[in-house]
């Protein structure tokens, strides 16, 4: 071990030679899991080939006849996109049918909206039965009959739905759109829901492309306005979210108390009526109203709470703001960490909707006495193997989302400690720090990052809702979460103890200590415990910011796009046009702006703990040459001063997994020591 004096002399001495600059020689970590994720990977690739080469995504925004031919796209039905319902078993009084023949629906050009046109519908079926050695062949004959129309009005882009009200958009009550839409109807089954709601992306992508943009543009003005008045933004931010999220909940509970030509006027405007019974719509808009509700409720008592966290994560903004905005590839990285995630989420989506495409057409039949078939319907089916595929998938995507956050956290890490290492003045800092941090990371650590990223996505739920309510149950803030947090001791004592330190921040000691990614992360931890002073308060304290960026742009996004839909619905009302399910575009389309501008908050967040973290490393290396790396801001919000004296305390290490303190004792070993592998010099 390294003399007490020597310890003593790499603290006093400014250009001390052992400050922390020097990283461990790379070696490739967690190889085993890279070979896992690369070969999930290729699952996904065969998967995907699968998906394109057996899939039809217009399965999605078109339907099928009874003779299984998918209106608007088979040559024979090409000019036909729309389904209608024959008549079945009588009429009514008022000319309407008492029921729909669910297996005999035809296409048609457009919906009929009177009594007086004649359909050709399917009508009676035989068969003939021919046997012979090797085979049973069935001869379907089937003749077209002419039964009268019913008013309808188009559903969803693809359906003819009974309706008599041509005035309103609702569905309304009637018998027959509820056989529909339930359970075991043809527009309330599982498929049906989820089809159209991706076909509705599929349709409105140009809307989806055009709140990304937005989403990057406005990320970037928060980013400028964070340099200018960061506590003003980030209060504003979130007291505009707290405001939208009360008037949603007002809108979606009118409701309760409308009626008469509002109520009418309310149920035009409110899409859930548009794809539901009116029944069904209204408790489902109540439910969401009253969730809505509570999550104002939640954030109106806890904004006194995030208004002192604010305060708190100021401190770090002055430094973060200076070290993005002295280089300028990290200026560039969120953009393109934007368009690798836009591109990624793209290309996912897109073999989603091919696997969804891939279900089977199944004829079935219903014999009846006589030789007479009752019932010829065509439905898709999907295979246990194609339901596999799909969780298979999901996994997957999810993996590769939080893969793209990994690697970014990486590359800003490798970035950061690069620009922190580069000596008063840094002017534009190191060259290309984004570049060689990311070829490190591809070359050496992509097991690393994904395992890290499999594991911190899957304990992340978890790991925010204890920790958070276990620092709650410390401070005592919140009265409400402090209740909470005695109801829940056993699962935070828990989370705290196995949870805590599976964070980002291992990231920065990998790229330190080239260590594999558990052990990074306790050293991490550790280190991060062992320090009592600002650093450790400071670490994750811009979470706040993140949240009111992201949540501003999210709402922005919101009514942003509900605008574009609601003119697109009322200038282009064509079923080419149409969109099924406008809410989940929105809902979909407004997390992936949010996501984007997580992507630009990550590096801003995740540079101001890099920071905080390096300028610990740095100090207690060497002491006295923080004067010489750490920026002036960063220096004044530690209140870091020169030391004079020897005695310099040495800091505790990690524990079990304690690897960084190799950095202080190299005097035994012949190997070369790490700090003397250069990480800016030389």
């Amino acid at each position: 071990m390294a003399a007490k004096g020597n310890y003593d002399n790499r603290h006093l001495d400014e250009n001390h030679p052992y400050d922390g600059s020097g990283m461990a020689t790379r070696t490739c970590t967690d190889l085993p899991c890279m070979v896992i994720f690369i070969g999930y990977m290729i699952g996904m690739g065969f998967i995907s080939a699968y998906g394109f080469e057996n899939g039809n995504p217009r399965r999605l925004t078109h339907a099928f006849n009874y003779k299984g031919e998918l209106c608007g796209v088979d040559s024979q039905v090409f000019d036909k996109p729309l389904l209608f319902w024959c008549r079945a078993n009588g009429t009514r009084a008022n000319g309407d049918p008492e029921a729909l023949d669910l297996d005999g629906a035809v296409c048609v050009d457009s919906c009929p909206d009177q009594f007086s046109l004649l359909m050709d519908c399917p009508g009676e079926q035989t068969y003939q039965v021919r046997n012979d050695e090797r085979s049973t062949v069935t001869t379907i004959t089937q003749n077209k009959v002419k039964l009268q129309s019913y008013p309808t009005k188009e559903f969803a882009g693809m359906f003819c739905v009974p309706h008599n009200k041509p005035e309103s958009k609702y569905l309304g009550n009637d018998p027959l759109v509820e056989k529909l839409l339930s359970s075991d109807g043809p527009l309330g089954n599982g498929y049906f829901r989820v089809a159209s709601g991706f076909g509705s992306l599929r349709r409105s992508w140009k809307l989806v492309l055009t709140g990304a943009g937005v989403s990057v543009f406005l990320s970037y003005v928060y980013l400028a306005m964070l340099k200018m008045a960061p506590y003003s933004t980030a209060f504003m931010s979130l007291c505009l979210t707290i405001l939208a999220t009360f008037a949603l909940s007002v809108y979606f509970l009118l409701g309760e108390v409308l009626s008469g030509e509002w109520m009418e006027s309310y149920m035009n405007s409110n899409t859930f009526y548009k794809l539901f019974t009116i029944e069904y719509a209204a408790m489902l808009s109540k439910v969401v109203g009253l969730l809505l509700l509570a999550l104002f409720c939640f954030m109106a008592v806890a904004l006194s709470y995030m208004k002192r966290s604010i305060t708190k994560a100021l401190g770090s903004v002055n430094a973060t703001v200076e070290c993005i905005f002295s280089m300028p590839s990290m200026m560039l990285t969120p953009i393109i960490e934007a368009v690798c995630k836009l591109a990624l989420f793209a290309a996912l989506i897109m073999g989603l909707t091919y696997l969804l495409g891939t279900a089977s057409m199944i004829p079935e039949m219903s014999l009846g006495a006589g030789g007479k078939i009752t019932a010829v319907k065509s439905r898709l089916v999907f295979s246990h193997e194609q339901y596999a595929m799909f969780f298979y998938y999901v996994i997957g995507a999810i993996w590769l989302i939080e893969m793209s956050r990994s690697m970014s956290s990486f590359v800003i890490s490798y970035a950061v400690i690069l620009w922190y290492y580069t000596e008063k003045p840094k002017n534009f800092g190191p060259s290309f720090p984004v570049m060689r941090g990311f070829i490190i990371c591809t070359f050496f650590h992509l097991g690393s990052v994904a395992v890290g990223a499999l594991i911190i996505a899957l304990c992340r739920p978890f790991r925010i809702v204890f920790l958070l309510l276990a620092r709650h149950a410390k401070d005592g803030g919140n009265p409400l979460l402090s209740m909470l947090a005695c109801c829940f001791s056993g699962c935070i004592n828990c989370a705290q103890r196995y949870l805590e330190f599976l964070t980002k921040n291992a990231y920065i000691d990998t790229v330190l200590s080239s260590k594999d990614f558990l052990t990074s992360a306790q050293n991490a931890h550790g280190f991060m415990m062992a320090d009592n002073g600002k650093v450790r308060e400071l670490t994750g304290a811009l979470w706040i910011i993140t949240v009111s960026v992201v949540s501003g742009i999210f709402v922005v996004s919101i009514v942003m796009l509900w605008t574009l839909l609601t003119l697109q619905e009322s200038q282009f009302p064509t079923p080419e046009h149409s969109v099924e399910n406008p809410y989940f575009v929105i809902l979909l389309s407004s997390m992936l702006s949010a996501s984007l501008a997580a992507s630009f908050m990550m590096v801003f967040e995740h540079c101001s703990d890099t920071l905080l973290y390096i300028y610990l490393w740095n100090k207690s290396h060497g002491h006295n040459t923080v004067a010489k790396y750490c920026p002036d801001s960063l220096a004044n919000l530690m209140g870091y001063e020169k030391t004079f004296s020897k005695g310099v305390q040495r800091p505790e290490q990690a524990g079990i997994f304690s690897t960084f303190g190799s950095f202080f004792d190299k005097s035994s070993s012949k190997v070369k020591p790490d700090e003397e592998v250069p990480l800016v010099r030389g």
